[in-house]
């Protein structure tokens, strides 16, 4: 099987086994599994290059430390990986566009890495509770960025990005500063949203914000407003809106 307009496997338990080896092209692709499965030992889709549409992986498989798409260069529309629970590297070496990304609740990966991705829209990354580092050393141009639930994430590297339509950091415990790629240190357009980043103390990089600025504090939990330090040693301006709001604790 070369190609093929559908790749779709949903249960309960999925396969010991999903080969396909030789397919490269698949309009859209859902593999999903709502159990653990402790038999799984083998997904080889080490040819596919190219998603049209729709990209779902959703599989507890407790014997696959490792998922690679080595050869996927191009994802049409949106993907979501998710809830691969012992899985500790989720590799797309290759991958160079997608519209929007998400990775939601991959409790074992500590380094996420998309090294040729180039363009895409929104990237959400919810609830990675090991993640340390996040690196992009070619992104120019995305949607919003969200970091979500993600405590250890301190390292995030994203040099090259110049085209940004937002910045979302939530639940970001152990960050203390972030940096904006050096594209922006005159101008960001976006949108900047901080919630419940306790240690972040600075934002550095651009010396004018042209889209609003919000700050949420968590009552009870210290929450501190970052400085904003422009990487040229100017004065930071701001044109868009400054909100500040607060919202209780939900849990420790």
């Amino acid at each position: 099987l070369v190609n093929a307009g559908e790749i779709k496997i949903t249960s309960f338990y999925t396969p010991t086994r999903i080969a396909f080896p030789k397919l490269t092209t698949v309009n859209t692709f859902d593999i999903s599994g709502t159990t653990n499965n402790h038999e799984m030992e083998v997904l080889d889709f080490s040819s596919l290059a190219q998603v049209t549409k729709t990209f779902t992986l959703s599989v507890k498989a407790v014997n696959l430390p490792v998922i690679s798409f080595p050869s996927l260069t191009t994802i049409g529309e949106n993907a979501t990986i998710s809830y691969l629970t012992a899985s500790t590297d989720i590799l797309f070496p290759e991958l160079t566009t997608v519209n929007k990304l998400t990775f939601q609740q991959l409790p074992e990966v500590k380094e996420l890495s998309l090294p040729k991705l180039s363009s895409m829209g929104d990237l959400t990354i919810y609830t990675m509770t090991n993640l340390t580092s996040l690196s992009l050393p070619n992104l120019t141009t995305c949607g919003i960025i969200s970091l979500n639930s993600s405590v250890l994430l301190t390292d995030i590297n994203i040099p090259s990005l110049t085209d940004c339509q937002g910045i979302s950091l939530n639940g970001l415990s152990e960050l203390e500063e972030f940096q904006f790629p050096k594209g922006f240190d005159n101008s960001f357009t976006g949108s900047v949203t901080i919630s419940n980043c306790a240690k972040l103390t600075q934002l550095f990089g651009p010396s004018e914000y042209e889209g609003d600025i919000t700050f949420t504090l968590i009552k009870g939990a210290e929450t501190l407003i970052p400085q904003l330090v422009a990487a040229n040693n100017t004065p930071v301006s701001l044109k868009g809106n400054l909100k500040i709001s607060t919202k209780e604790r939900t849990g420790d």
